[in-house]
């Protein structure tokens, strides 16, 4: 990988997300190729407060300029998904998800923007419960907290809903991407459930050796489902062979494949042309390429990550040969290109 750019901040940074719509016009940057989006969470013990902030980036060419950085002084942010071209919602510490809207004002020679916060979704959990994960559809955001509950917030009616629970943190959550009817959710009880959100019931679960801190399903291959593991563990696992099961007796399913990362896969991320290259973020490990589900082609991260926690990893929808990355501690975000 070749490093291009990279980009100091002020605070921890774990998730960082390309936008896969368009440009808005009012963004003040001329000959932008590409815009993507970083949060970041910090917990100051002395103060027992929790803060972080988001970022707005711009890419042209082969540099990153950081167009905004809005601070959060009430809440850190754990997750981050685009919603349309002039919206994202974030994963907050506070025991919400918020959406944020983007506007602008293109009318002048010099276009102005700024980030606002357009719509606050508060859990009804217990008292210091933590979004850790979210995930969004058209209508439907679902987010999962440190207290092993898993939350279905519609944006329409804004009615939160609990969908279901895990004996603990619950660090990752997604939509399915073949049917949005699907929801999954990985614990630190070691086990990755499957929901559907239409009966809020679970379907079935898979027992894993330690927690599981990332799923991902991708639309290329529907039968497939991919599952990151704290023993360092990428599995995959027939998706076709588990919905013949029962939650009562999936729990000691064999995986067709488990491929050793050689780090926590906290992120898994299929890139957007070539879906045989997925890219991972291996927390200790740093960022790793997994070629056709078998093979580490490579493993890489930015000389300057001396504490290297990596949590943020996304490939570009503009320039597939584009993928950004962050390293929590380091506080910095980085460009890459194959």
């Amino acid at each position: 990988m070749l490093l291009l750019d990279w980009c100091d901040l002020s605070r921890n940074v774990d998730t960082v997300e390309f936008s896969p719509f368009d440009i808005p016009q009012f963004f003040p940057v001329s000959s932008c190729n590409d815009i993507f989006l970083s949060g970041s969470y910090e917990l100051n013990v002395s103060l027992e407060k929790r803060w972080g902030n988001v970022s707005l980036f711009a890419v042209r060419d082969d540099c990153v300029d950081l167009l905004l950085s809005k601070d959060c002084d009430e809440f850190g942010v754990l997750d981050s998904k685009w919603v349309t071209a002039e919206q994202f919602a974030v994963a907050c510490s506070d025991s919400c998800c918020r959406l944020f809207e983007i506007s602008g004002d293109d009318s002048s020679a010099n276009s102005v923007f700024n980030v606002n916060e357009k719509s606050k979704f508060e859990i009804e959990g217990n008292l210091g419960e933590i979004v850790l994960s979210l995930d969004v559809t058209t209508d439907n955001l679902v987010c999962a907290s440190n207290k092993g509950n898993l939350y279905l917030i519609n944006t329409g009616s804004q009615s939160v809903d609990l969908v279901g629970n895990h004996q603990c943190e619950i660090w990752t959550c997604s939509f399915s991407q073949s049917d949005p009817n699907l929801i999954f959710s990985g614990s630190d009880d070691c086990f990755l459930n499957v929901w559907d959100n239409r009966m809020s019931r679970k379907i079935f679960n898979i027992e894993h050796p330690s927690g599981v801190c990332s799923v991902q399903t991708e639309q290329k291959f529907p039968a497939l489902l991919f599952t990151g593991c704290y023993d360092d563990s990428l599995r995959i696992f027939d998706f076709r062979f588990l919905e013949t099961m029962t939650a009562s007796s999936s729990r000691l399913t064999t995986a067709l494949s488990s491929i050793d990362i050689g780090g926590g896969p906290w992120r898994i991320k299929f890139n957007p042309m070539d879906k045989d290259l997925i890219g991972i973020a291996a927390m200790y490990e740093g960022y790793k390429l997994l070629r056709e589900q078998r093979d580490i082609s490579e493993a890489f991260s930015n000389p300057r990550e001396n504490k290297l926690l990596a949590y943020g990893f996304d490939w570009s929808r503009k320039n597939p040969k584009h993928c950004v990355s962050c390293s929590f501690y380091d506080r910095i975000v980085s460009l890459w290109s194959i």
